[in-house]
């Protein structure tokens, strides 16, 4: 929890946008945007494409949001049990 510690100062905006909408959001579409590259026949319709350039950010959204919740619950939780 000490690097929460650290994460935590930067607020919840800059955790959630670079770690889980930009990272992991866009980085999972690109990652599966090459791999559909190599999958379909050429001249595939690339709706899927699109699609996980628009589903995989959002649940990154959704995801890091989560999270955010989570650690600071996890925060709170030992801060309060180291001062008791």
């Amino acid at each position: 929890m000490k690097k929460w510690g650290e994460i935590r100062q930067r607020g919840k905006k800059a955790y959630v946008w670079k770690t889980w909408v930009i990272c992991w959001g866009l980085g999972t579409a690109v990652v599966s945007s090459l791999i559909m590259n190599f999958l379909q026949p050429p001249g595939a319709d690339r709706l899927l494409t699109l699609i996980g350039f628009t589903i995989f950010p959002l649940t990154g959204l959704l995801a890091g949001s989560v999270m955010w919740a989570l650690n600071e619950k996890k925060y709170a939780d030992q801060f309060q049990h180291e001062n008791s």
